[in-house]
């Protein structure tokens, strides 16, 4: 749509040799409350996502990192007591 090269056409970026790479970018910005609104889109997000998460190998960014938050928060965290004695002054 911009009229650059795809992906597979474009020339090597970390080098000046061969052709230019001649890519370019195009963002549509779509405001999915205006479609569907707010509640019914935030619904079908959270669908997609419980549906990947259904695939072991499907990782979504921050989503280990709260488990493991959540984990800690519950279950405490343990602390070797040499570092307490560090922490304390003690060591």
């Amino acid at each position: 749509m911009s009229g650059a090269n795809f992906g597979c056409e474009a020339g090597w970026f970390l080098t000046e040799e061969g052709e230019r790479s001649r890519i370019g970018h195009l963002f549509w910005v779509i405001d999915p409350g205006a479609l569907a609104g707010d509640d019914a889109y935030l619904s079908r997000v959270e669908a997609l996502i419980e549906m990947m998460l259904m695939d072991d190998d499907v990782r979504l960014p921050g989503y280990r990192r709260e488990q493991l938050a959540q984990a800690a928060y519950e279950e405490g965290v343990e602390i070797p007591d040499a570092l307490i004695a560090q922490l304390e002054g003690r060591a």
